[in-house]
């Protein structure tokens, strides 16, 4: 089942048929769809110039520990007679057809899981959220580059200033770490007070994450690698921005790490 929602109007294809029936429609109009204009099949999508995509799928015994580690966001977009029969503890309600005005409502830097039935509904709640996601990219990319341009300005990720601040030869580098956290922490009073909104439209809230011990050994390599090449993750593309093409082996071996550590995530004690 394909579902593609243009402003109020959804098209829908299903299997091969062309035209509706009653039985249809009923099944249609339980999930919140209610809004049909017509059917097209996959032959009408490429002609059309459209792409069509799928969603990866997970078992719950898959994602049930990312989920109670908070790395994970289940939404569950069934009907209310089926949350109240049975549901996942911690999943967040919020029935299909409401989907598209709530998403702002789930917070959380982490990935968004869609529950349903069998599948279906799932999906095109996978289709919606990830279509309410696209207006934000020229959003990140202006902060972005405006964050670049603060990271280059500020000589943060100059090699030299991070030597510096390892070998305790000058405070320039404390100072504006320091400044950091303190703008940070006085900037989340008024962003609950007046519930602030992210770029994302959704409210700003912090999450503590549970603490485990692999973050001591982590933080260890994490710091002798930023001694080493005088970058974190943000300064590596300021100093490829900049010319320093020498960074493009620390973005290498950045990337080689983050692989490394995806395929041991399973193996190490959390």
């Amino acid at each position: 089942m394909l579902l593609k929602y243009f402003y109020d109007t959804a098209l829908l294809k299903h299997g091969d048929r062309f035209s509706i029936g009653k039985i249809e429609f009923e099944v249609l109009y339980k999930i919140g769809i209610d809004q049909i204009e017509g059917y097209f099949d996959a032959d009408s999508v490429a002609d059309a110039g459209l792409n069509l995509q799928s969603f990866e799928e997970a078992m719950p015994a898959e994602i049930a520990p990312l989920v109670a580690s908070g790395e994970l966001t289940l939404i569950d977009v069934r009907g209310d007679s089926e949350w109240k029969e049975k549901h996942i503890p911690q999943a967040k309600r919020c029935f299909l057809a409401n989907l598209p005005e709530q998403l702002n409502k789930f917070t959380g830097d982490c990935t968004l899981v869609f529950q349903s039935q069998s599948g279906g509904r799932s999906a095109i709640a996978a289709s919606l959220a990830q279509a309410a996601g696209r207006g934000t990219i020229l959003s990140v990319l202006l902060v972005g580059l405006y964050f670049g341009i603060v990271l280059t300005k500020s000589e943060v990720v100059r090699w030299q200033r991070v030597h510096d601040m390892f070998l305790f030869r000058e405070p320039f580098m404390y100072l504006i770490i320091g400044t950091g956290v303190a703008v940070a922490m006085i900037s989340m009073l008024p962003i609950r007070k007046f519930g602030v909104m992210s770029i994302q439209d959704r409210p700003i809230t912090y999450q503590a994450k549970p603490f485990n011990t692999g973050a001591i050994v982590g933080g260890m390599i994490f710091g002798a690698g930023w001694a080493i090449t005088g970058a974190c993750p943000g300064p590596i593309y300021a100093q490829i921005g900049g010319g320093e093409w020498m960074a493009l082996f620390t973005l290498a071996g950045a990337m080689a790490g983050m692989f490394l550590y995806a395929w041991l995530k399973p193996k190490l004690p959390h």
